[in-house]
């Protein structure tokens, strides 16, 4: 099946298209809820050619879609990888696109900054090591697994710190079980 048929974009890229459309709407609508409250967002995504080209992109998609099929989603999981120096990744679960259930058809989508790539590298190469792929399935599952806890809402945290840190310790020792499923080595997300 063809991209393009008689000069014309197929119904398949047409989807996938207004998928990338909503995405960037979110992206924006979650940029400026965050300014107002005085964070600064940088949420450039690599480009479909980039992610093609990237033997680093194609390293850790795998070990998003090893980890998502332990947690036992059924929805496709989409790894995005942005050019944000910021030390961080995060799962997108708004309504319009499907919130938190692992089942629903709507692609999920997490989001990997470079940040976070390079700021993990340098901080295990100062201790005499290199980052691995055991150390980004520790925190890709941290954040897919966010979505398996019953009462999570990302979009609506608790107030109580006490509740916050206990979502954060479950999440931890569900990435690291699924982690161990996958075989990735759970000791290097300790």
């Amino acid at each position: 099946e063809g991209i393009f048929q008689d000069g014309e974009r197929t119904p398949r890229v047409e989807e996938f298209q207004e998928s990338r459309d909503q995405l960037n709407l979110s992206i924006r609508a979650l940029s400026e809820r965050l300014e107002g409250e005085g964070i600064k967002v940088g949420f450039e995504l690599m480009t479909e050619a980039e992610k093609r080209e990237s033997k680093l992109f194609a390293e850790v998609n795998v070990i998003v879609q090893d980890i998502a099929r332990e947690l036992g989603f059924t929805r496709p999981v989409i790894l995005e990888i942005t050019r944000s120096s910021e030390f961080n990744a995060f799962v997108l679960a708004v309504s319009h696109e499907g919130g938190m259930e692992k089942s629903n058809t709507v692609p999920l989508r997490l989001f990997v900054h470079a940040g976070l790539i390079e700021s993990a590298a340098n901080l295990l190469e100062t201790a005499g090591k290199q980052l691995t792929r055991d150390h980004l399935a520790a925190v890709i599952g941290h954040e897919l697994a966010h979505l398996t806890q019953p009462h999570f809402h990302i979009d609506e945290p608790s107030d109580d710190p006490e509740e916050r840190q206990r979502y954060e310790y479950d999440a931890d020792a569900i990435a690291l079980e699924a982690m161990d499923r996958a075989g990735y080595n759970p000791m290097q997300g300790i």
